[in-house]
């Protein structure tokens, strides 16, 4: 597996952060052969905006996002 899914240090917040912050919630996580790269995902869904002719190019985007 890869892509952000499969990374150690991000699962390990997203558990403590859902245990902290949701504790009524049941934290799950996939597989690491379930964890593959987007990339696929991110193509399949340019080809949908593309042939509805969505505007996209305006998206505002925020990478550096903190958990919890």
């Amino acid at each position: 597996g890869g892509g952000v899914s499969a990374n150690k240090n991000l699962r390990r917040q997203m558990e403590k952060a859902v245990k902290e912050k949701l504790p009524k919630v049941i934290y799950h996580e996939p597989g690491l052969k379930f964890t593959t790269d987007n990339a696929a995902m991110i193509a399949a869904a340019a080809c949908f905006h593309l042939k509805r002719k969505k505007d996209w190019s305006k998206i505002e985007t925020a990478a550096n996002l903190r958990l919890g």
